[in-house]
């Protein structure tokens, strides 16, 4: 029988609302830097990887001016998230 996630020092807190990212970036070591990397760098690769910024002229305008701001927003919001979690 398993022992319940209290017993290995996980609260129910830190394992059920965090998940596995979010228990490891609470870390002091290099492994909690890089969990706490992970979602700014998806912020940061996905407006390429989706191609927020080049859209086929196809596309009505209020399609393409939107996709160009939720891709500035996102680089955005993961620069400031990679500078915060620099300073952790």
């Amino acid at each position: 029988m398993a022992e319940p996630v209290e017993a290995r020092g996980l609260g129910s807190d830190e394992a059920g609302v965090l998940g596995p990212i979010g228990a490891l970036a609470r870390r002091a070591d290099l492994v909690g830097t890089v969990a706490r990397l992970v979602v700014p760098a998806g912020s940061l690769a996905e407006p390429v990887v989706q191609g927020m910024f080049t859209r086929p002229h196809i596309l009505p305008w209020p399609d393409r001016l939107a996709s160009s701001v939720c891709g500035v927003a996102l680089v955005a919001a993961g620069i400031l998230a990679v500078l915060r979690a620099g300073r952790a």
